[in-house]
């Protein structure tokens, strides 16, 4: 799934139209259209008000924009098995999870937060 069906994704379950959604980041509606069908990208700018107006991780809009590998903080090039992508995607689409998981599994959440999002 592409970031512009993500976006639209979020967009739609929180019952926000173009308009609104332009309204609250400042841009033409037509802009966020463009987004959602990829004619264009948000400025880094924009991209960040997308993140806080619509409480998202930059991890679930562009989690199939990663590469297959992760690389660690260590820049150590990690090859995963198709289990664990499935897990890292879920992780990745659960945002509102991941300090629950980290918590679970032990790890410090500012740790994990490099790791994963590498």
């Amino acid at each position: 799934m592409s970031f512009g069906d993500r976006l639209k994704e979020v967009r739609t379950k929180k019952n926000l139209t173009q308009k609104q959604l332009a309204d609250m980041l400042g841009v033409q509606n037509t802009t966020i259209a463009n987004y959602e069908t990829e004619v264009s990208s948000p400025k880094e700018e924009v991209l960040l008000k997308i993140f806080d107006v619509l409480n998202v991780s930059p991890n679930f809009l562009f989690q199939d924009s990663f590469n297959e590998k992760i690389i660690d903080t260590n820049s150590c090039n990690i090859s995963c098995t198709p289990k664990e992508k499935e897990i890292i995607k879920a992780y990745r689409a659960k945002p509102e999870m991941q300090s629950a998981i980290n918590k679970l599994l032990g790890v410090e959440e500012e740790y994990a937060e490099d790791f994963i999002i590498a």
